[in-house]
Formats: C-alpha cells, sequence, structure tokens
C-alpha cells in the first residue's frame, strides 16, 4: 500500500493542511482506514467514527468498528476500552418509554392499613426494564444525632420508610413498589399508622423509563 494519504483532512487556523502534523489537525477522514478522527485542542485524537484498527497500545484483537470517545487527553486510537468514554460496541440501555403517574394521598385512622395497586398499559411487545423514582418527603437523621431533619427529594423504588412523611410523633410505614410485566407497569403501596393517630398520607409523584438494551 502506498504511504500517500488517501482521504480529507482539516487542519487548524493558520496551517497550512498541506504540511499539518497531526497534531495539527481539526479532522482527519482516512479512507483506507474507513473512519474518521477528531483532534481535541491539544491535538490529540479524541474521537473516532468508523474502524478502530487493532494495535499493541489497545489490545484489540480485530479491528472495531462503531463510534468511540477516549477519556480527556487519550488518543483515541491507542485506547483501551477502560480509557474510552464511550464505546459504541458496548451494552447500553435506551428510553424507549417514559411516564408519570401519581400515588394517592390517604387519610388513615389509628392502628390501620391499606395498599393497592396502579395499573398501566405500556404497549411495548416485550418485558422491559424499568427504572421508577418516587418524590418522597421524609425523616433523616443524621451522624445519630437529633433533630429528625425533612428531606424531600425523589427516591429510588421500591422506597420502604418508616416515618417517611412529618408526623406529629406518629410512627407511619410507606411503601411503593414498581414492577412490569409484557403487558403492564404497576405501581403498588402500603400505607399503615400505629395506635398514636390518624394520619394523612400525602400524595406521592411517580416518574418512570422503560428501558431498552442496544447493544451490538
Amino acid at each position: 500500500m502506498s504511504s500517500q494519504f488517501y482521504g480529507r483532512k482539516l487542519s487548524i487556523k493558520g496551517v497550512n493542511v498541506n504540511n499539518a502534523t497531526d497534531k495539527q489537525l481539526i479532522l482527519k477522514e482516512d479512507f483506507d482506514n474507513g473512519n474518521t478522527i477528531y483532534y481535541d485542542v491539544n491535538g490529540v485524537p479524541n474521537v473516532l467514527l468508523g474502524n478502530r484498527l487493532k494495535n499493541t497500545a489497545n489490545g484489540l484483537a480485530s479491528n472495531q468498528g462503531g463510534f468511540f470517545v477516549g477519556k480527556p487527553g487519550i488518543d483515541v486510537t491507542q485506547a483501551t476500552n477502560s480509557q474510552l468514554i464511550f464505546n459504541s460496541g458496548n451494552d447500553v440501555f435506551k428510553i424507549v418509554v417514559s411516564g408519570t403517574t401519581t400515588i394517592p394521598g390517604r387519610t388513615l385512622s389509628t392502628s390501620s392499613s391499606y395498599f393497592d395497586t396502579i395499573q398501566i398499559a405500556h404497549g411495548l411487545p416485550y418485558v422491559p426494564i424499568m427504572q421508577a423514582y418516587g418524590l418522597v418527603t421524609y425523616n433523616a437523621v443524621f451522624n445519630n444525632t437529633l433533630p429528625v431533619q425533612l428531606l424531600t427529594g425523589y427516591a429510588t423504588l421500591p422506597f420502604d420508610g418508616i416515618s417517611p412523611f412529618a408526623g406529629v410523633g406518629n410512627l407511619q410505614t410507606f411503601l411503593i413498589k414498581a414492577i412490569t410485566d409484557a403487558t403492564n407497569v404497576y405501581f403498588t403501596y402500603f400505607y399503615q399508622t400505629n395506635g398514636s393517630g390518624s394520619y394523612t398520607f400525602p400524595a406521592v409523584p411517580i416518574k418512570y423509563y422503560l428501558l431498552q438494551e442496544t447493544a451490538t
């Protein structure tokens, strides 16, 4: 194969592209190797689209096609897989459905409980993986030291808390579980009060994401 370059190059401002070294490039399309390489401000090849050639440094068993991004300062053509920020050949999850719902609030009398399930059709032809979060307010103790601090934020489901809401000395239990099957997503919730008095559990907004594995 001739050493003459066959492709297209774009150099940094003020540099003649015909005389530019690789470190003076912004972009290089190599038609022989079948890839496009983008260089960072320091002249390091950081992004590669197309065929990543095997070499001694990157330890590839064979050439690897795809989209690759190296960590800052790392030559993407020489990088091992652990030195890549992104490798399109790795398994990733794609959000295919997202939605919201609300766990309804409810007032319970002393020493009582209540449970129910919200069912939502997802419309997918398979059983998806789900990530779900509930916007809850709960009591937290730091360093085993009182007073209790009230925190509000999104908690990963399932959420299982004792006294998750601001009570008046009562002990309340609240549980939300999220599952999926081939047809629906389900949010099962459970409220319980002890013998110290009635309690009104507030509504809890839910965000959920259904995922599909995408990999080569």
